[in-house]
């Protein structure tokens, strides 16, 4: 989905969000919203670094974070992306609460080592398209979230998932964003 029409969707749903929780004293739409607007901010940062790195020619093998190169940075946005996603579709379903989080360093770390492991006959074409394809998923996915259909436990995770991810996003942005800025 192109930027404007993205833009439009985010608009009128924000309206259609901030009327259907206008009268609920418990939740802060305002808050809410600019995070989604946050979100969309910093992934597309993320996206125009990796256009950037992957135009320029340097490739997916590029070293953006410790040992990590672009190629495993994408993947482990697409991962994490995919967890959330199966975790609100769990809720969303009433199949209980949402996939437990990762809470330890060795479960995420070993989290990461999993997904990467399982997608590393994959070009950076295929994992490209699957990070673009999950990332736009998931934007529906949070945007679904609203008033009179949307139970409490959904949106105190969604919420949680949402502010998450727009420090994930401005952190790994942030790192990649050192190495394109070295090679201009």
């Amino acid at each position: 989905m192109d930027g404007l029409l993205w833009s439009m969707v985010i608009y009128f749903d924000r309206i259609r969000f901030m009327v259907e929780f206008a009268l609920r004293e418990d939740i802060d739409v305002l808050d809410f919203l600019t995070d989604l607007d946050e979100l969309k901010y910093w992934s597309s940062q993320f996206e125009n670094e990796i256009k950037v790195l992957i135009g320029d020619g340097v490739g997916w093998e590029k070293k953006v974070f410790g040992d990590w190169g672009l190629r495993e940075m994408v993947i482990h946005f697409s991962a994490w992306a995919a967890l959330t996603i199966e975790s609100i579709e769990k809720v969303k379903n009433g199949e209980g609460e949402p996939v437990p989080v990762l809470e330890f360093d060795s479960d995420w770390r070993e989290f990461n080592e999993r997904e990467i492991a399982e997608r590393v006959e994959m070009s950076g074409e295929e994992i490209h398209k699957e990070f673009l394809d999950l990332r736009e998923r998931l934007y529906r996915e949070y945007a679904s979230v609203r008033g009179g259909e949307t139970n409490e436990m959904l949106y105190e995770f969604v919420s949680w998932c949402v502010e998450m991810d727009v420090e994930h996003y401005r952190e790994h942005s942030g790192e990649v964003s050192k190495v394109v800025t070295a090679l201009e």
